[in-house]
């Protein structure tokens, strides 16, 4: 059994189609080519100066430097899939999904990236809620963010799990959720 795809015009199987865009049933090659084209379409506009670019504030060497002698480091003890090389790539995603809201925080940004696999060291079954604490109860966490920063950062934390019902309380957990996947 498949299912008909309304941008191609095909039958194919259902693991050909994502879950995502379930309700107009496109396929996974369709709806990649409308993302590649909106990204096209927006890099043009930019180009001709109709869409001003974006700009999202540098991290601070100080977020970056504690996060990479600190954090990084202890991912190494994690599960295959855990490993440094994931955290990093999951850094680097959210920081370009990031530069698309500038308004958003770029040391919060990197922080929640960093902390977001961090309760594994507890197991992966509570993972997400581990790494919430772990990030609540840091003292360079608590030394450079307001209480208000770091709720909404433990929260994004606790959001990012994939197989988590629920969609991200807050914007920051949309982008360490998509930069996760």
């Amino acid at each position: 059994m498949g299912h008909y795809c309304w941008k191609c015009g095909q039958y194919l199987a259902n693991e050909k189609f994502s879950g995502k865009g379930h309700a107009r049933h496109i396929c996974k090659m369709c709806m990649a080519e409308e993302r590649a084209h909106r990204r096209q379409i927006l890099k043009e506009k930019r180009e001709r100066g109709e869409i001003p670019e974006l700009k999202l504030k540098p991290v601070s060497q100080e977020v970056i430097d504690y996060v990479e002698n600190e954090i990084i480091p202890r991912y190494a003890a994690f599960d295959k899939a855990h490993q440094e090389s994931h955290v990093l790539m999951v850094i680097e995603q959210s920081i370009k999904l990031a530069e698309h809201t500038p308004a958003m925080n770029s040391d919060m940004v990197y922080i929640i990236a960093a902390f977001h696999d961090h309760g594994l060291i507890n197991g992966r079954e509570n993972h997400h809620k581990d790494s919430c604490t772990i990030l609540e109860a840091d003292e360079f966490v608590k030394s450079h963010f307001t209480r208000k920063q770091i709720v909404t950062m433990g929260r994004a934390v606790e959001d990012h799990r994939a197989s988590n019902q629920k969609k991200p309380r807050n914007g920051y957990g949309m982008i360490v959720a998509e930069a996760d996947r």
